[in-house]
């Protein structure tokens, strides 16, 4: 697979579960480190030309549970983004973990309390992409 050049895809809406995690799997292919991936959305649906990896711990800490939304909040409106798709990245299989579902619901409570709305998330993982549905995180 080729990776999409930004000015091949920038019109083209990510409107469906199906369509983001095939862009993500283009973009992130399969996990080398523990990231997580921010990429950024217009009002369309459409990717901005903004993809985000950050470092992550194994788990989130005290600082992570206080401070995320925040930080998510300010690069959201930096973008000038209208919503946000997350992949948090690890190596491994594609079998959610404690330190993953605890990631993941960290994000998903970040958004929602920076009232960002939230495409995903993603586990980018040794085999690709795969779409962690709200059953996967209760």
């Amino acid at each position: 697979m080729t990776i999409p050049r930004y000015d091949d895809v920038r019109d083209t809406p990510l409107a469906s579960d199906e369509l983001l995690l095939e862009r993500a799997a283009l973009l992130l292919g399969h996990a080398v480190r523990r990231q997580v991936w921010l990429m950024f959305l217009d009002e369309r649906q459409r990717q901005l030309p903004l993809l985000m990896p950050s470092y992550v711990p194994r788990r989130p800490g005290p600082g992570h549970r206080e401070n995320y939304a925040r930080v998510l909040g300010v690069l959201v409106e930096d973008a000038d983004a209208d919503s946000m798709a997350v992949a948090y990245e690890r190596r491994g299989s594609a079998e959610l973990t404690a330190a993953d579902i605890a990631w993941l619901i960290l994000i998903r409570d970040a958004c929602a309390k920076a009232a960002i709305p939230l495409r995903g998330p993603l586990l980018v993982h040794d085999d690709g992409v795969r779409w962690v549905g709200p059953e996967d995180l209760a």
